[in-house]
């Protein structure tokens, strides 16, 4: 797939970008940008825009706040680019020429293009355990059991279940990564979820995402409790995302990665879906809330040293996450080894060698996420390597430790605190975020990844010991040679901060 970009007015008319590949482009005045403006347009900034190409699709982000972008004479913030949209910034305007693209949802001043296909349901091969998801409810605590020896039994009233839990073949191969339970002690149902998905009985929703919902399930048969993603909508986008994240969690296995368990297609939907390890813990990101935003040093960084081992497995076998964050990092309780940090979504993940665009762009995503990027990430989103995700693994301690991001940006969190002494309003949190931005004047968090400089964690939380802080501030460095090279760099940096906080 190729993008022309001509300039039809402004200093550089006649000038022509040729865009290809899977990749994000920076448009702007800066030495660095992919599309790189003459100083002659005064009202163009050193960073204006993002480009992302990822076919079929292309997005349109704009970046400056100040002079704002337009698309086919009306101002936008982001968009899916068509065939003849003319871009205007400062005194340019551009025309956009999409060769081998499909169109998506329309720009300002097209007609909506034909719905897509239905994505086909993946092939359904059992394979190895590895990813999982995770609940939104930790209040109830489950222990698993293995095959192995010993008996499996209800995690509630200790019925036992040997015989159910390895009725298909596969209870011995599966280990600790189901939590079983008997149809008596089974969480009370919510309602509509009544209907099967494939042998899967929906029991509660456990989040919502770009790609469609997850639920805590029940498979009978066997007694297992298990999360299950479904896909809900129709785009190749996140279809090939879907398909990518089912391949990947197949072909890998790691006691630090949420497994894989089963995937298929819903008879009634048509739609595909993943079904994965239940960590009934939730997320980092959980924990984060729960603590007011602060999370004890020990505990915080215990939770990373183990996630870090999950992530040097992936780089070994050479796959990069790429959203690295903390609601992707999820808590189970084992039977021997306590509480286990483990990553999950790897909707993102590609390996080195394959294609693949992060969609970074794509329309309402939450702006918190890019602050957990790397600006490399944010400039060129296909060819990362390893030290992105080390940095987006240390943004993720930094925000356990300080309850904030490394930039000055206002959390999920704090804006939650922000609407609360406004309770008149009736504003979205994203239309909220948006008010408080132009309120104080803050930039887009792609602009300030690219030219600020993250906050010394130090700065943010005095307390934090300064042989930790110093691991954080690490693997935060924006030039790649002064951060973490590997992720057993990384984990063995820190296992010394955290011993000498143990002490």
């Amino acid at each position: 797939m190729k993008i022309g970009l001509e300039v039809i007015k402004g200093p550089d008319k006649g000038r022509v970008f040729t865009l290809a590949g899977t990749t994000t482009y920076v448009a702007g005045r800066g030495s660095k940008a992919k599309i790189r403006f003459s100083d002659s347009d005064p009202y163009i900034s050193r960073h204006h825009f993002l480009v992302e190409v990822a076919p079929p699709r292309v997005y349109f982000k704009d970046l400056d706040v100040t002079n704002p972008s337009q698309i086919n004479g009306f101002f936008v913030d982001e968009a899916e680019l068509c065939d003849d949209d003319v871009i205007e910034v400062g005194y340019t305007k551009l025309r956009v020429t999409l060769q081998g693209g499909q169109q998506g949802q329309p720009s300002p001043g097209h007609p909506a293009p034909p719905p897509a296909s239905p994505m086909p349901p993946p092939a359904q091969t059992p394979g190895p355990a590895t990813a999982a998801q995770s609940d939104g409810s930790p209040s109830q605590e489950y222990s698993t059991a293995s095959l192995g020896t010993s008996r499996v039994r209800c995690h509630r009233c200790g019925l036992d279940l040997t015989v159910l839990a390895d009725s298909d073949g596969r209870g011995y191969d599966l280990g600790e990564i189901p939590i079983y339970c008997c149809p008596d002690c089974l969480p009370r149902r919510e309602d509509d979820t009544h209907r099967l998905i494939g042998p899967y009985r929906p029991l509660k929703t456990l989040g919502h995402g770009g790609m469609g919902e997850v639920f805590l399930v029940y498979h009978q048969e066997t007694a297992r409790l298990l999360a299950l993603k479904k896909m809900s909508i129709d785009n190749p986008i996140l279809g090939a995302r879907f398909d990518r994240e089912i391949f990947i969690m197949r072909e890998l296995f790691h006691d630090k990665l949420i497994a894989y368990v089963d995937n298929g297609c819903d008879a009634a939907s048509g739609k595909p879906y993943l079904v994965m390890e239940y960590a009934p813990l939730g997320s980092l990101e959980e924990l984060i809330r729960k603590g007011h935003g602060v999370v004890e040093p020990r505990l915080a960084a215990g939770y990373i040293l183990q996630a870090l081992e999950g992530l040097a497995f992936l780089h070994r076998k050479n796959v990069l996450h790429r959203d690295l964050k903390p609601e992707n990092i999820l808590l189970k309780e084992t039977s021997s080894k306590g509480v286990a940090a483990k990553i999950g979504d790897f909707g993102l993940s590609r390996q080195f060698s394959s294609a693949g665009g992060t969609v970074l762009t794509r329309l309402g995503m939450a702006m918190g996420t890019v602050l957990y990027m790397p600006p490399e990430q944010v400039e060129d989103a296909h060819s990362v390597k390893e030290p992105a995700d080390l940095y987006s693994m240390g943004a993720t301690l930094y925000h356990m430790l300080t309850g904030k991001y490394p930039f000055n940006f206002p959390t999920p969190q704090e804006l939650a605190r922000m609407q609360g002494k406004r309770e008149h309003t009736q504003v979205s949190p994203l239309g909220a975020l948006k008010q408080f931005m132009r309120k104080e004047k803050l930039r887009s968090p792609q602009l300030i990844v690219l030219e600020d400089k993250p906050i010394p964690v130090r700065k943010r939380n005095p307390n934090i010991p300064e042989a930790l802080a110093r691991v954080v501030d690490k693997s935060l460095c924006k030039e790649i040679p002064k951060r973490y090279a590997t992720a057993e760099d990384f984990r063995d940096d820190l296992g010394r901060a955290l011993a000498a906080i143990r002490g």
